[in-house]
């Protein structure tokens, strides 16, 4: 039996099932991950040099204008056959929860809606002294121009900085999200991880917290991430080529065609 008959087996058999999504998901709707090379205005940086407390109090402006592109760019993407396949699975019947790395809304704008943000959303902000969430006006999302830095707005409650709304490098996840995630993934019958690197914990301890639960684990990604574990599913290849082809194995969308997948 190929793999993508396990995979097309072990989902007809589940009920309950979260999708653990990481950056190779939204990379086929353009969005850039960690390891690609910035373009455009910020070629020059290291977007791991951008991504802490510490750059942000030593260039506050740098920072929040490296977010106002990011979330233009996230903006301007859509989402993809992979994440579209993710709501198909739950109106035809399975409960499906998301739990995602990524901090664009590509999830929520292809249907999904029961969705957690480990890492925080681009579309949040708060502030950097008190925490507290704020808003931002629509001419305060403005991209700057090349060359330009803009300041980050400020707290309306105690006039910090306002920050992005994300988890940055050396900070904690969010608990409340933790703690959903975790229930989740230990109350599943199928883990479908997608375009995860498996090296950022402790969101990278998930597949193997869902087979200590007895659930069986497909991992879809380019490159083969498996664990070797038993109840574990491999899957090489695009996410928007498999993920669809394993709700149309099920009669769930159009037939695949004659020479299948494996």
């Amino acid at each position: 039996m190929s793999n993508m008959q396990r995979a097309t087996e072990a989902l007809r058999a589940s009920k309950k099932v979260v999708f653990f999504t990481g950056a190779g998901i939204s990379a086929e709707s353009g969005i850039p991950t960690f390891r690609d090379k910035l373009t455009g205005l910020w070629t020059k940086h290291d977007p791991e040099r951008l991504e802490t407390a510490a750059a942000f109090r030593e260039n506050p402006a740098l920072i929040w204008s490296w977010y106002l592109w990011r979330r233009h760019q996230v903006g301007q993407a859509k989402p993809n056959a992979a994440h579209l396949a993710i709501p198909q699975l739950s109106n035809a019947g399975w409960e499906v929860s998301v739990v995602t790395q990524n901090i664009d809304d590509l999830h929520e704008r292809a249907g999904s809606s029961q969705v957690v943000h480990l890492h925080g959303s681009l579309m949040d902000v708060k502030c950097f002294a008190c925490h507290r969430p704020g808003k931002l006006t629509p001419a305060q999302l403005g991209i700057p121009e090349e060359g330009q830095l803009i300041e980050p707005p400020r707290c309306v409650r105690c006039n910090g900085k306002l920050r992005p709304g994300v988890v940055w490098f050396r900070e904690n996840l969010p608990e409340g999200a933790w703690r959903s995630a975790v229930r989740l993934v230990k109350n599943c019958d199928l883990l479908i991880s997608v375009g995860t690197s498996g090296v950022v914990m402790p969101a990278a301890d998930i597949p193997n917290m869902a087979l200590a639960a007895g659930a069986t684990v497909i991992h879809v990604n380019l490159e083969d991430v498996g664990l070797d574990a038993a109840d574990e599913i491999m899957l090489t290849g695009a996410a928007g080529v498999f993920l669809p082809a394993l709700l149309r194995a099920l009669g769930v969308g159009a037939p695949l065609p004659p020479d299948g997948l494996t």
